[in-house]
């Protein structure tokens, strides 16, 4: 299991900090992230629709587009317009 950092973790030793994935988790392990909220499945096959995203609270928005290669805005509105640019490339909505 991937996994998106939404905030500064340490996990097995390792420094991680938002925006950055951590990968080959066990099930349990990632899922234990997510419940703590301080990370989100990092799936390529379930990526967030650009209304998901817009739900998103402001510093998962900012792990977001980092973990995408994509310097977050300061607004909400650039950085849904963001997310949308990166997501009609991709081939979403």
């Amino acid at each position: 299991m991937d996994v998106l950092a939404l905030g500064k973790i340490r996990h097995n030793g390792e420094d991680y900090k938002k925006g950055d994935i951590i990968r080959n988790l066990s099930s349990v392990d990632g899922e234990r992230l997510i419940r703590l909220k301080v990370a989100e499945l990092d799936d390529e096959d379930n990526v967030l629709t650009t209304e998901e995203f817009a739900k998103l609270k402001a510093n998962a928005q900012k792990a977001k587009l980092e973990g995408l290669g994509i310097e977050p805005a300061s607004n909400v509105e650039e950085r849904i317009a963001q997310y949308l640019e990166w997501h009609q490339l991709k081939g979403g909505d």
